[in-house]
């Protein structure tokens, strides 16, 4: 594979030690049908970081929105 860039290769691909701790507790869920990029907040739930989803209306849906807290625990599928 290649990959243009004009990043250096140690942003794109961080040695194992130099991941961020933050990044460790990201986890992928399915809620809504949708599946989306969490991380445990303070709240019974977590906190939305990232959608993944090819309809464009899923981005427009407040419901999915980073930063909302999910008011249940999904399971975690990875």
């Amino acid at each position: 594979m290649i990959l243009h860039t004009v990043l250096p290769d140690y942003v794109i691909m961080p040695e194992e030690d130099e991941v961020d701790e933050s990044l460790k507790n990201l986890r992928y869920v399915e809620f809504g049908g949708r599946r989306l990029l969490v991380e445990p907040s303070s709240t019974d739930g977590y906190k939305i970081v990232r959608l993944f989803s090819t309809d464009p209306q899923d981005y427009l849906n407040v419901r999915f929105q980073p930063g909302n807290i999910i008011p249940m625990r999904p399971q975690s599928d990875g």
